[in-house]
């Protein structure tokens, strides 16, 4: 949003949510009065990055019923979950790099299209592979939360770090309970299909809502693609902290899909036989890490976050 035309005299903080931007054009210089970008509205409690993150657990609580209605065996449904992370896994690799040399709402447009194409396919699906297929696409396009995080950091000021990342974290872990919770009832009652056609219809509600919401950025640098890939293992070979926490989120994200996709399957056999959407309401125990989100980010502007790392694993 600007309010633009030639000024006389400007003073030095605009009030509100505003910020004056000169622009030189040789012989004249003019300015424009810019609408601030507000980041914990536009990406940590921003729709779009709840609704997409639920795409990629959205097959955990519904593997007993897809195993039952191809007539699988719960090792065969499996598949769908381990795809999908595949296909996350490549999104993460291949994808979120263009955040740095795309703008970022026409990317967050481009990504919900495709994956919202993906969940229709998965609604429709005849059989195993072709769901199992859709759901790796689906999960190869949903990194809008990565492609938001570093978006947060570059608005945000220096010293609200921590609380604007813990912010989208909470967006994010919102999101994948929310889609244990919603998807367990869903299937339960109307059918694993269901789930994907609702899925479907929020996430293309949500791409039109970033479209029009989302700050819009300046024109980012042009880097061929094949050096922007390249430059990930640059940074890995020159940074130790950067593997350190690469090899930490491997053992975590492995940890944490092990076991929320076992449960399932755990909850819903003997001897428990819980429904489908009990099952899905164990996602609630996670609202743990929604609440301490807040408290989490505080402490990271007071103290970085080796203190804090040391301390969980310690615990």
């Amino acid at each position: 949003m600007y309010l633009q035309g030639e000024v006389t005299h400007l003073p030095s903080k605009p009030s509100g949510w505003f910020r004056w931007r000169s622009h030189d054009y040789g012989n004249r210089i003019t300015y424009s009065l810019t609408a601030r970008p507000r980041p914990l509205d536009c990406a940590g409690s921003h729709p779009v990055l709840r609704r997409t993150v639920a795409n990629v657990y959205l097959a955990l609580p519904l593997l007993t019923l897809i195993a039952k209605g191809f007539g699988l065996t719960p090792g065969a449904a499996g598949v769908i979950a381990t795809l999908t992370q595949v296909g996350y896994a490549l999104g993460l690799f291949f994808l979120v790099s263009l955040g740095d040399v795309a703008r970022r709402w026409r990317l967050v447009g481009a990504l919900v299209a495709v994956t919202t194409v993906a969940l229709v396919v998965a609604a429709l699906s005849p059989g195993l592979w072709w769901l199992a297929a859709a759901a790796a696409v689906a999960g190869g396009f949903t990194v809008i939360p990565q492609i938001l995080i570093p978006f947060t950091v570059h608005v945000v000021p220096a010293a609200r770090h921590g609380r604007a990342i813990a912010a989208v974290q909470a967006g994010m872990m919102a999101g994948i309970l929310l889609s244990r919770v919603i998807g367990g009832l869903l299937g339960e009652h109307y059918g694993w299909r269901s789930v994907y056609w609702v899925a479907a219809a929020l996430t293309l509600v949500v791409g039109v809502i970033a479209l029009f919401t989302l700050p819009r950025e300046e024109k980012p640098t042009r880097v061929s693609y094949g050096r922007l890939i390249g430059s990930l293992f640059q940074l890995l070979r020159d940074h130790p902290a950067l593997r350190w926490a690469c090899l930490l989120q491997i053992l975590i994200f492995g940890a944490f899909n092990l076991v929320w996709t076992s449960l399932v399957f755990l909850l819903t056999t003997a001897p428990f036989h819980y429904s489908v959407a009990t099952a899905g309401l164990f996602g609630l125990f996670g609202l743990a890490s929604v609440i301490a989100a807040p408290f989490v980010g505080r402490i990271l502007d007071r103290h970085g976050p080796t203190p804090l790392i040391k301390s969980v694993l310690q615990s």
